[in-house]
């Protein structure tokens, strides 16, 4: 599984795609020749989010090319490839009582990363164990928690080693009852996965920047959602329906609804919001 994290806001999403070990040299290669069509380095780095000056923005524009429509390519091959599965959990920061800023400096979403990767992986751990996967091995983007020190209050925690210590609670000890409430909590470690979650950058991989899409893309839409901004952000919108048909919807009601996306604080407006911004007839900009 490859894992990456967006920030905007108050909102985090943590999530990516799991993808069988034997089909990622296609999808790299996908990814790949998708650069090349836009005749950008096979090295270039691909991701949701190009800051102005960020160098394949400014060689795009150089050759009056839009970082647009390279990620409508993007969004169209995870539609496309058969063999992803898209897990995306997104977290609101509703923390109003000035407690927490007596107690954290420098509030942020990103305290919430590991209650975030901990949702996603319980999806995972239901398919581990009901395709009694031979095992998983899961890359994730260097991650950022919202602060140096190490604290961990419930959902809370911080620390350089914060995913580290919260994954090897869930190796040894499961990661909590998933959608389907139909498997048991087991240790992860029991399921096969590896001990430890591996670290790496997506501006060195591909299926890293893959994650990042998928992730950011999902972020975009809820944001834009949950701001009644959708004639301004039909484009948006649109790329999401692209990539939802590779959400895990074997639980969700319906569909991938609580199963492959998860909103957490549970927002009975904005749920309803992001599923008739699904069934609206929109137009790409």
């Amino acid at each position: 599984m490859w894992i990456d994290e967006s920030e905007k806001g108050k909102w985090l999403a943590v999530g990516g795609f799991w993808i069988p070990l034997e089909k990622q040299q296609d999808l790299i290669t996908a990814w790949k020749n998708m650069k090349k069509s836009f005749d950008l380095s096979e090295d270039a780095e691909i991701k949701w989010h190009f800051h102005e000056r960020h160098p394949v923005r400014k060689e795009l524009e150089s050759k009056g090319k839009k970082t647009k429509h390279l990620l409508e390519k993007a969004t169209k091959i995870v539609q496309d490839f058969e063999h992803i599965t898209c897990v995306v959990c997104v977290i609101k920061d509703e923390r109003k009582n000035p407690f927490w800023k007596r107690i954290l400096n420098n509030l942020s979403p990103r305290d919430f990363y590991c209650e975030a990767f901990k949702y996603v992986l319980q999806r995972v751990a239901e398919d581990a164990e009901y395709e009694k996967w031979g095992g998983l091995l899961i890359i994730c983007d260097t991650p950022s928690t919202g602060g140096k020190k190490a604290i961990s209050l419930g959902a809370i925690k911080r620390g350089h080693k914060a995913v580290f210590n919260a994954y090897r609670n869930y190796y040894k000890n499961g990661v909590g009852i998933g959608p389907s409430k139909k498997f048991s909590d087991k240790a992860l470690r029991d399921l096969n996965f590896q001990p430890s979650i591996l670290i790496s950058d997506a501006t060195y991989h591909d299926l890293l920047q893959i994650a990042d899409i998928i992730v950011g893309c999902t972020l975009a839409w809820v944001d834009c959602v949950e701001k009644g901004e959708h004639s301004r952000k039909q484009w948006v919108i649109e790329q999401f329906k692209k990539i939802s048909n590779k959400f895990r919807s074997k639980y969700g009601n319906p569909s991938f609804w609580g199963d492959g996306l998860i909103i957490w604080p549970w927002q009975h407006e904005l749920w309803k919001d992001l599923q008739n911004s699904l069934k609206e007839t929109i137009h790409a900009c």
